[in-house]
């Protein structure tokens, strides 16, 4: 295990220890690359005992494949996957490693795709109603760790170190999507009401003003800035959130590490 590894795993370990009260019992993840390599980075330690052939990376690979396909065929950002699915030769590898039964979220950007499984071992139903009735905590979560691997973003990217490599025409067209898309340098990415979204440095001051002050007077002083360009950022917020009022952003702004860790 180089490094890079073992600086993910840390970070979901960490993170896994405050969601095992919502049904998880380990955390997976992995990314792609626009060059079409991939690496899973799962917690569970079956993942790096087991043996793997080249078979069982073809059925990765396909499965996988399918799966981005569908996921950007319907804008759709969750999947879950269980051994009542149809039958998959890579889910019955996972069954082995007792992986198959999980919760996922996607995140799809210009250069990365990051997805994150949020595996539960026994009791299927239960334990997957428990992590679908907390699934803004889910993302709360989500979004701690796509917050902590921006400071591995470039170890990443160079790394060489991967499981297999997507075929270059179908990693193109996966991208493509997301090339043209608008996104300020400093811009962070977050998970809410299932959807990614894109925070600019501008929106992200305005959330940290909202946790001291819910008056857009005291946040256009603060910011130095006018009550109108504060009204038009609080506008962009709720519809690229999804939220209705001010409160609930003021609520996001408290509860999101990403918004607490900003620096200005």
């Amino acid at each position: 295990m180089n490094k890079l590894t073992s600086q993910i795993k840390q970070i979901l370990l960490q993170e896994l220890r405050d969601m095992k009260p919502y049904g998880v019992d380990q955390i997976g993840y992995r990314y792609f690359l626009q060059d079409g390599r991939s690496l899973g980075l799962p917690t569970n330690g079956s993942w790096y005992n087991t043996n793997k052939d080249e078979k069982f990376y073809e059925e990765m690979k396909l499965f996988l494949s399918k799966e981005l396909i569908n996921l950007q065929k319907h804008n759709y950002s969750y999947v879950s996957r269980s051994e009542d699915h149809r039958y998959s030769g890579y889910i019955e590898s996972l069954k082995k490693m007792n992986m198959h039964n999980s919760v996922g979220i996607y995140k799809f950007s210009k250069k990365r795709i990051d997805s994150f499984f949020y595996i539960y071992e026994n009791h299927f139903g239960e334990k997957r109603d428990i992590i679908f009735n907390n699934l803004k905590t889910i993302e709360q979560h989500t979004n701690n760790i796509i917050y902590r691997l921006r400071e591995l973003k470039p170890f990443i990217e160079e790394n060489d170190n991967y499981e297999f490599i997507l075929n270059q025409e179908f990693t193109d067209k996966l991208f493509k999507k997301h090339a043209t898309d608008c996104c300020f340098p400093k811009s962070i990415e977050v998970i809410i009401k299932e959807r990614a979204v894109y925070l600019t440095p501008k929106e992200l001051n305005i959330l940290i003003s909202l946790k001291y002050s819910i008056s857009n007077q005291s946040i256009a002083n603060s910011l130095d800035i006018s009550v109108s360009t504060v009204e038009k950022h609080l506008h962009k917020l709720r519809v690229k959130l999804g939220l209705f009022t001010k409160e609930e952003l003021q609520q996001f702004a408290f509860s999101s590490a990403i918004v607490n860790n900003f620096k200005r």
